[in-house]
C-alpha cells in the first residue's frame, strides 16, 4: 500500500521538496509558521543581567548596575548551556528515532536491553496494523505540501485508515507516540 504513495523529490541537504518540477512546501516549515520565534539574544541578555543583579545584591532601580562585560559574559555561557541542551536533545532524538527504526523494519536491536520493551512495541504494531512502515515521504500535490513522517501504519479493519506518527522524544520525559488517524 504504501509504495503506492506519490512520493517527491527530496533534497536532504536544504530539506526542500520538489515534484514534477515544482517546490513543494515541507509541512515541517508550514507549521513552524505557526510558532512564536524564541528571541534568544532578548531572554538571555535579560536572564544575564537578573543573573548578575542577584549577584552584587542589586535591589532597586538606582543600585549600581553589574558590568556590561559580565552580563556579555554571563549571556555567552546562557547561549553556549542552550546549544548544549538542543545538540544533546538532538542527539537523543536521533537515536531514538535510528532503534525504533531499524527494530520496526530490520529486526535490530540498536542499543542493548532495549529488545523486550522494542518486541512489545512491534507484537503491538502488528496486532493492530496490516502493514507499516518507518521514515515514510509523501506529499499532496493539490495542497502542495510535503514531508516525511516518522512512522506511518495501515490498520488491520475493513476500513482503510491510516495513522501517521511521529516520534516525541524529551530527556526527561521519555518518548511521547503522537499520531494523526485518518480514513
Amino acid at each position: 500500500m504504501f509504495e503506492t504513495i506519490i512520493k517527491p523529490e527530496f533534497n536532504p541537504v536544504d530539506h526542500t521538496f520538489r515534484l514534477g518540477g515544482y517546490d513543494l512546501t515541507p509541512v515541517s516549515k508550514m507549521l513552524s509558521s505557526y510558532e512564536e520565534e524564541f528571541d534568544a539574544p532578548s531572554i538571555s541578555f535579560f536572564m544575564a543581567r537578573s543573573e548578575m543583579r542577584r549577584a552584587i545584591g542589586w535591589k532597586t532601580k538606582g543600585d549600581p548596575e553589574p558590568s556590561d562585560v559580565n552580563i556579555a559574559v554571563r549571556q555567552a555561557e546562557i547561549l553556549a548551556e542552550w546549544d548544549a541542551k538542543r545538540d544533546e536533545a538532538a542527539d537523543h532524538g536521533n537515536k531514538v528515532h535510528n532503534m525504533f527504526e531499524k527494530f520496526l523494519t530490520k529486526g535490530e536491536v540498536v542499543f542493548p536491553g532495549t529488545g523486550p520493551f522494542l518486541q512489545k512495541v512491534k507484537e503491538e504494531y502488528d496486532q493492530i496494523y496490516k502493514e507499516y512502515t518507518c521514515e515514510l515521504m509523501m506529499c499532496d500535490p493539490e495542497s502542495g505540501m510535503a514531508g516525511i513522517t516518522d512512522w506511518a501504519g495501515l490498520r488491520n479493519c475493513k476500513d482503510r485508515i491510516i495513522d501517521i506518527d511521529d516520534f516525541k522524544t524529551n530527556l526527561f520525559k521519555g518518548i511521547v507516540f503522537d499520531f494523526i488517524s485518518r480514513k
